[in-house]
């Protein structure tokens, strides 16, 4: 069960990022049509499939870091990194395992690192001193 035990937080952050995940693709799937009322399963689907093959070659690919684990690529682009580690870690192993994780990420770049934040209403948001832990 997702809300129950130890590690429920880190499910059900882990489940909310699936659903958004879910609604941006359905969101820019919904944007190649002409008319809304055209959006069923099957085209959203195909959109699916469409979106993430590798027919055309690899152009984009789009990952969790713990997928990315032992891969590398020219250019690495990071978003939200203010969430890691996730603001719902412990203190203890699943505090180390984010700081791990965070690793991964950042030493995936074999040339170019970008780190992509979003502004505050202040202006840009400053990246901490300490980036790997």
């Amino acid at each position: 069960m997702i809300g129950v035990g130890k590690d429920a937080d880190m499910k059900l952050a882990n489940l909310d990022d699936k659903v958004d995940t879910i609604l941006a693709l359905h969101g820019a799937y919904l944007d190649t049509l002409s008319h809304p009322h055209q959006a069923d399963m099957e085209g959203f689907q195909s959109y699916i499939n469409t979106f993430f093959s590798d027919e055309h070659g690899r152009m984009v690919v789009l990952s969790t870091v713990h997928k990315a684990k032992g891969l590398e690529e020219e250019r690495v682009f990071i978003l939200k990194p203010d969430l890691m580690p996730h603001p719902k870690a412990k203190p203890g192993w699943q505090l180390e395992q984010e700081y791990n994780i965070k690793y991964v990420a950042y030493s995936r770049a074999k040339a170019n690192l970008f780190i992509v934040q979003e502004k505050t209403p202040a202006g840009p948001v400053q990246v901490p001193q300490r980036a790997v832990a």
